[in-house]
């Protein structure tokens, strides 16, 4: 097998951001962990109460990141505003071996 040492790219959901949206009236924000090489890194944990807005907030996610466009019925905004959803993603550079199958003939 041939392995090569090389960099490789990733990208992580470091941060949401939420307003006039079912139960986020007013916008909030909340930064997600981010691997950094140590066991457990990376990892956050959605705790709260009922109707705290957790299954909002991962609905929202997963409508950004579908790529659709996102209309919000009237019935889920805020005072007629228009909602807010942010996601900002954060890209890391690291050194890794990658398996790139049998060795090339030269």
């Amino acid at each position: 097998m041939w392995v090569e040492k090389m960099n490789i790219y990733s990208e992580w959901l470091s941060k949401v951001q939420i307003g006039n949206y079912k139960v986020f009236g007013k916008s909030q924000e909340m930064n997600l962990a981010i691997p950094n090489g140590q066991m457990g890194s990376g990892l956050t944990v959605i705790l709260g109460p009922n109707n705290c807005g957790k299954s909002t907030m991962l609905e929202a996610i997963a409508q950004c990141l579908s790529g659709d466009t996102f209309s919000a019925p009237k019935e889920t905004r805020r005072t007629g505003q228009d909602v807010e959803i942010i996601l900002e993603i954060t890209s890391i550079e690291t050194l890794g071996e990658v398996a790139l199958g049998d060795q090339p003939k030269e």
